[in-house]
């Protein structure tokens, strides 16, 4: 073999011209074989991201071109790859998106600084998503980023009935402290009003026996019997006010129905004027909680304070009732919200008038309806509050589901 040395210039030329070839060939082949290579790894992330019921999809920082999107992705928009994102993914855009992330996914050294999460609702879908963008090196060198969507639509929608709620809740407890401070204001001005007369009345009659010899004059007689008479009034209204602000006491010890007549006879004592009638259809009394026992009562007591305060009703009934399963069945209208919940008795506390019913100017001096809701839904039941033909006026109607178990009882 002739050194390089030896050999003629056409020789050379000859030499250098094959080898030019197979560098050509070699280039070729390594070129044939990166993109077997790239499209092997490209089948088999499509197979893993294909898996993922979430759109995610891969972008070229530059241009924003997508590079590569799952099946989910394509399922909610169609062909993408080869377009841009904002173009495809978006509607409306004339250009890069507000909440793009790719200007902050590389560093001024282009090196990926992490990942980067926003939350956004597509107009496309009418749903929102949670992102999680970060870049990395594509398969030719160039800088990407995947984007991965999470579909927070719902949760979205959970959060907000939840702020409702709560702030539902603190509008709620802030009309409880003034609530509270009206009652107190109230209840001073009832005790000073009335005890403080009948106070003063028995103090007068004492000084007059104090100072009179005749114990058997028809004015000492009549003094101590007017003591007695305003002894008995005191007590009653000290018993009064205690049952009004915690008659659990008096709860513990009756029935539901009895509890219910007592307080309503009272009512009924202090508003003669007013046709009132009670009906109880129970055949045998539930042993009860006493919370429940309460909430019936102050709904029952709450209801009545308003008609007399603003119905102006000149008819009023109070009913309780208590349907076994069967019963019950036939009560609950297709719909209620009670029909698929678990009980074994449905308890009905109804309060109906034929005056104006409840305002909402007319919560001031109690609790009001949506206080009384509130008591309600803490047991599973519902609060109406609609119009009663019966009457030619307005009733409210408390709904309980009780569910009575072998060897104990539960409610709602």
């Amino acid at each position: 073999m002739k050194k390089y040395s030896e050999l003629s210039k056409k020789e050379l030329v000859a030499l250098l011209q094959k080898s030019e070839q197979a560098s050509d060939a070699l280039t070729s082949c390594e070129v044939s074989a990166l993109a077997q290579s790239t499209q092997m790894h490209l089948s088999v992330l499509q197979k893993v991201l294909d898996v993922v019921d979430e759109p995610v999809y891969i972008v070229n920082l530059n241009d924003h071109t997508i590079l590569f999107a799952n099946k989910k992705t394509e399922q909610l928009f169609g062909r993408v790859v080869g377009m841009r994102c904002w173009e495809k993914l978006q509607v409306g855009q004339q250009g890069v998106c507000d909440f793009c992330t790719n200007p902050l996914l590389l560093d001024e050294n282009q090196q990926a600084t992490g990942v980067h999460r926003t939350i956004y609702k597509n107009e496309l879908t009418n749903r929102w998503y949670q992102c999680s963008d970060q870049a990395f090196q594509w398969f030719d060198g160039s800088m990407a980023a995947i984007k991965t969507s999470v579909d927070v639509s719902e949760l979205k929608k959970a959060t907000r009935r939840l702020d409702t709620s709560l702030e539902e809740k603190k509008a709620m407890m802030q009309d409880l402290v003034l609530l509270v401070e009206r009652e107190r204001r109230k209840l001073s001005y009832d005790l000073h009003d009335e005890m403080g007369q009948v106070a003063t009345a028995i103090k007068l009659n004492a000084s007059f026996l104090a100072s009179s010899d005749d114990t058997q004059s028809a004015q000492y007689l009549a003094a101590t019997a007017d003591i007695e008479q305003l002894a008995t009034r005191l007590l009653s209204t000290v018993r009064g006010v205690s049952n009004r602000l915690n008659p659990r006491g008096l709860i513990e010890l009756l029935s539901v129905s009895d509890m219910l007549q007592g307080l309503f006879d009272e009512w009924s004592n202090r508003n003669s004027q007013v046709l009132s009638k009670t009906f109880f259809e129970v055949d045998t009394e539930l042993e009860l909680a006493l919370d429940l026992k309460e909430t019936l009562y102050r709904i029952c007591q709450e209801a009545l304070t308003n008609i007399s305060k603003h119905a102006k009703a000149s008819r009023v009934e109070v009913s309780y009732r208590l349907h076994d399963k069967k019963a019950a069945s036939l009560v609950l209208a297709e719909g209620d919200s009670m029909v698929d919940v678990e009980y074994t008795h449905l308890i009905e506390l109804e309060i109906s008038d034929n005056g104006a019913g409840f305002t909402e100017s007319s919560q001031e001096g109690g609790l009001g309806l949506k206080y009384m809701a509130e008591r309600v839904r803490l047991y599973g039941g519902v609060l109406y509050r609609e119009p009663c033909e019966r009457v030619g006026g307005i009733r409210v109607l408390a709904r309980f589901p009780y569910l009575k178990k072998e060897g104990g009882m539960s409610h709602g």
